[in-house]
């Protein structure tokens, strides 16, 4: 009887807590580096900018493993820093910069991509939040992985 009294409250608990969102608003994501830059004024903000966005990595046989250097710039007007990097599944693994990147300067996004239980065409996606407007940058890259 305790434990259905319980389960009832926290039922209930749930679902007065109002909504929840669907996603996660980039404006959630906490960076002390841009927390004191106003966010409706884009020139004060970081920019960056790949070479490419999308590459094509050709072909490779399953259980190799590759990695493609994406390389970029920072066109704003203040330093920027890079606060996190994720992919769209384990199989691959982005590397970023840690130091910020000094307005003008340059800077490489390292993504290893590990084909094992990956046969057939690949796409994958990087999403980089920054302290730039947007805050997030998707970049992605191909990949036709051979069986053996």
């Amino acid at each position: 009887m305790k434990n259905i009294f319980f389960a009832s409250i926290i039922g209930l608990g749930l679902v007065s807590c109002g909504e929840t969102p669907d996603k996660i608003n980039s404006d959630m994501i906490n960076n002390s580096r841009s927390a004191d830059q106003p966010a409706q004024d884009p020139s004060q903000l970081a920019a960056i900018e790949f070479e490419e966005t999308n590459i094509n990595l050709g072909k490779i046989y399953e259980g190799e493993s590759i990695t493609q250097a994406f390389k970029f710039k920072n066109t704003g007007k203040v330093d920027l820093v890079i606060n996190n990097a994720s992919a769209t599944c384990g199989c691959t693994k982005p590397d970023y910069p840690r130091q910020p990147i000094a307005p003008g300067a340059e800077g490489v996004m390292k993504v290893t991509f590990n084909s094992e239980g990956k046969p057939g065409a690949n796409h994958k996606e990087i999403t980089i939040f920054a302290n730039t407007d947007p805050r997030q940058t998707v970049i992605s890259f191909d990949v036709d992985v051979l069986e053996k």
